[in-house]
């Protein structure tokens, strides 16, 4: 006998659809650019009405607030899977991993939240995302990061956490901003090199004391 599948709820519809109407509204973005980005499309694009995206977001301030939403709480599930219950450098090293891999698995989520970053700035933007407030909730998580490894004495008590986490989300975005304009910029090697900052400044006493001693035996042996 065929085996019956259960049919969605109204409610389960209402969700799958908006999801897909996201996710191609994130496409169009990429593709077109936010002026060039149409509700009508949206509900084509993703096999539904012209009306429904209309109909499901309002205007298209409301769509793009709702796929900075979703990119976003798609971005936060990504980095919270990565840091998990680190702290201190370690955490902050797992942040600059997930933006990373971030950058190599969807790469249309990442371009589509800088779009919307980068429209929010003009004036005359039919919809103005608060990404002060969240640039603030990044800057927050690397300098509570960065106290608590500095309370435990893990780095240097003159470390200023709040300076420090402004200087580190300040690399990470103009790493991502040199991955938008210029598709020939070194990702890999850029994030690698910042975690390599970032070891030789905050990393643990016996790392530093490491490469301290390896410094000065380089020396001597010159």
């Amino acid at each position: 006998m065929p085996v019956r599948t259960r049919r969605l709820t109204q409610a389960e519809r209402t969700e799958l659809s908006d999801r897909r109407m996201l996710e191609c509204a994130v496409q169009l973005i990429v593709e077109r650019g936010i002026p060039g980005t149409k509700l009508t499309d949206v509900g084509l694009r993703a096999g539904y009405s012209r009306g429904l995206a209309a109909m499901r977001f309002g205007t298209k301030a409301g769509l793009l607030s709702r796929v900075a939403r979703h990119v976003t709480s798609s971005w936060v599930t990504q980095l919270t899977a990565q840091v998990g219950q680190k702290t201190g450098p370690v955490a902050v090293l797992a942040a600059i991993d997930a933006q990373e891999r971030a950058l190599a698995e969807t790469p249309a989520q990442m371009r589509a939240l800088y779009a919307i970053f980068f429209h929010s700035a003009d004036p005359s933007a039919e919809y103005r995302w608060d990404v002060a407030r969240a640039l603030n909730a990044q800057r927050r998580d690397l300098a509570n990061w960065l106290r608590e490894a500095r309370d435990a004495g893990e780095i240097p008590p003159s470390v200023d956490p709040t300076r420090a986490a402004g200087q580190i989300l300040s690399a990470m975005i103009g790493i991502v901003y040199q991955w938008i304009m210029d598709p020939a910029a070194p990702v890999a090697e850029l994030h690698h090199d910042l975690k390599e900052l970032i070891r030789r400044c905050y990393g643990s006493r016996e790392e530093r004391n490491a490469r301290r001693s390896a410094s000065a035996s380089g020396s001597r042996k010159s």
